[in-house]
């Protein structure tokens, strides 16, 4: 058995934690959109579920060897920020007036 250190340790823990909460976050949604159970505008939801299930499922798989798995982890975390940054300008530019929610719903 390999010897690893604390700091690649955290690392598995975090892919593995990080993996399953994306993974389980969108299959559920996943199921009821395609199920007819949640109404959705198009087939841009289920295809944003299907693609953040797969990267979950291989974010936990890259949790054996992370530092073979870098590019990986690097797309999830580069994804994550682009993502974020995204919606946080939207949240910004839209005026109060234009929504038809809340500010938190696109949050």
């Amino acid at each position: 058995m390999a010897v690893t250190s604390k700091r690649e340790r955290a690392l598995q823990v975090a892919l593995v934690v990080l993996g399953l909460l994306t993974a389980g976050a969108n299959i559920y949604p996943l199921v009821t959109s395609l199920a007819g159970l949640r109404p959705t505008s198009g087939t841009t939801a289920p295809m944003f579920y299907t693609i953040l299930a797969t990267l979950g499922v291989f974010l936990v798989l890259a949790a054996r060897n992370p530092s073979a798995h870098r590019s990986l982890i690097a797309y999830a975390v580069w994804s994550s920020f682009a993502h974020t940054a995204v919606m946080a300008i939207e949240t910004v530019a839209a005026s109060p007036t234009s929504f038809t929610h809340s500010q938190i719903d696109t949050v």
